[in-house]
């Protein structure tokens, strides 16, 4: 499966991404939260034009637009016909302007946003470079992106179980693991942007039981989780949870904050 029919698929209604935002409000380690962590580093300003792309089912905004400040024009895009339905229920009686948008094509102005926010979606899009040349198109000179993505070591955990399930290793592709990372984000960014500043965000799961564990990576790999598969998975996950009291899964997260020339 290619990763554009993956991110259809994943994508045409927000259960699967439901599925795994509970895990990590249930399980993280870190008291602060993501969206907590994150906002402020946004730097929104009175008065900003602010463009999401990717909005998702607009969780990021969810009993936070108290936080957005006064005169600040919020636009929420997505692909997902889906998506933006499941946001327009969250974000029910608010200013905020929602529209289907494809990120390799923005369909607005250039020069136009003073930030873009892009949390945890430019390793969904299928041409990277057509994405960041739009936004760079849609900035304004010293506008600035916010994008958000894992490390190369994110759920590390997840996969090495899976793989043993399956009887052998699996390529990057089955795992749909991200090309944007942590570790190449930086370099990737700063040629469309200019200057580039890292921020990590430091966390871990720790999970008391088996269930919910099994259905995020069935929420991701569904294709790879037959019933064999699933029953020694129960077995490796039974057998983290008696040594440790926990199961322990590593998260590697963090924020690029890139201004445009």
């Amino acid at each position: 499966m290619d990763q554009r029919e993956f991110n259809r698929q994943q994508y045409e209604s927000n259960a699967n991404l439901r599925t795994r935002s509970q895990l990590h409000a249930r399980y993280s380690t870190n008291p602060l939260g993501w969206v907590n962590w994150l906002c402020p580093l946004l730097g929104m300003e009175p008065g900003m034009r602010v463009l999401e792309v990717g909005c998702g089912d607009g969780a990021l905004w969810r009993d936070r637009l108290d936080l957005v400040p006064g005169g600040c024009s919020l636009l929420l895009t997505d692909l997902s016909d889906g998506m933006i339905r499941s946001a327009r229920q969250v974000l029910s009686g608010s200013s905020v302007r929602l529209a289907i948008a494809d990120a390799e094509h923005l369909p607005f102005d250039g020069a136009y946003f003073d930030l873009v926010i892009a949390n945890h979606m430019l390793y969904h899009v299928s041409d990277r470079t057509a994405t960041l040349c739009e936004i760079a198109r849609v900035l304004r000179p010293g506008g600035r992106l916010c994008a958000s993505t894992v490390g190369t070591g994110h759920m590390r955990e997840m996969h090495a179980w899976l793989a043993q399930a399956c009887g052998g290793a699996l390529t990057p592709e089955a795992l749909h693991l991200p090309a944007f990372t942590l570790q190449s984000g930086e370099a990737e960014l700063a040629q469309w942007l200019g200057s580039v500043s890292r921020y990590d965000y430091p966390d871990d799961l720790r999970v008391p039981e088996i269930a919910p564990l099994l259905d995020y990576m069935r929420s991701m790999w569904s294709d790879h989780m037959g019933p064999e598969q699933t029953r020694v998975l129960n077995a490796i996950l039974q057998q983290e949870l008696n040594r440790r009291g926990k199961i322990l899964v590593h998260k590697e997260s963090g924020l690029f904050v890139a201004h445009r020339r």
